[in-house]
């Protein structure tokens, strides 16, 4: 009873994954052709979707946009995990002083909202795709930091890496065949949250002119 809820969900994502990375290629109409004589349109059998205010099919344009939207959240999300499993274990792993160090960094970026960091950041750079992507990742680290250091101090205090370390294995051997796994799995599931929160972003900050441009 519990498998087919997970397996539905992946089918579901694969499709949605599959769609994004054949966009251009599916889209049932040019979305860039516009027709002034059917602005406006709800959706039917000839525009799934609708038109927009100059008659652009918004099933095309969705799915032209769906590879860019879902590229860029994705490389987000990767740069986020990549900066906040570092820092994770690093402050798992350099005592109570880099520790605190590296938190309390976390709990400064935490206090703002994630989205306003990303505004601001790319307001301040004009918009564009490196600003935007700098704000993103700016606000999501910490998360994938906190969880980092969460997964991989309890690891460490396990007796199995307890018996590497007096085995006399180093302490980089140990973080990546013992701890860094782990860690890995915990993370998987807040980076898939993470993909669709980063979208969220993307289109909030191309709404306000300040992601991608048209």
């Amino acid at each position: 009873m519990r498998i087919a809820p997970t397996r539905g969900a992946a089918g579901l994502a694969a499709a949605i994954a599959a769609l994004a990375c054949l966009g251009p290629l599916v889209a049932p109409m040019d979305p860039l052709e516009q027709d002034l004589m059917r602005v406006m349109e709800p959706p039917g059998a000839r525009h799934w979707l609708g038109t927009d205010h100059v008659g652009r099919d918004v099933l095309s344009r969705v799915l032209a946009g769906a590879p860019y939207s879902l590229g860029l959240a994705l490389l987000s999300v990767g740069m986020s995990a990549s900066t906040g499993t570092l820092l994770g274990l690093v402050a798992a792993n350099s005592g109570a002083a880099g520790r605190a160090v590296v938190m309390r960094l976390a709990d400064l970026v935490l206090a703002f909202p994630g989205l306003l960091l990303a505004l601001l950041l790319s307001g301040l750079f004009g918009g564009g795709v490196l600003p935007m992507l700098a704000g993103l990742h700016l606000a999501m680290w910490p998360q994938y930091a906190r969880m980092a250091d969460a997964t991989a101090t309890s690891t460490l205090r396990e007796g199995h890496v307890e018996a590497a370390r007096l085995a006399g294995f180093p302490e980089w051997i140990i973080l990546l065949r013992h701890v860094l796994p782990r860690v890995l799995r915990t993370l998987a599931p807040l980076a898939i949250l993470g993909t669709g929160q980063a979208i969220m972003s993307l289109a909030a900050l191309g709404f306000l002119g300040l992601g991608l441009r048209p």
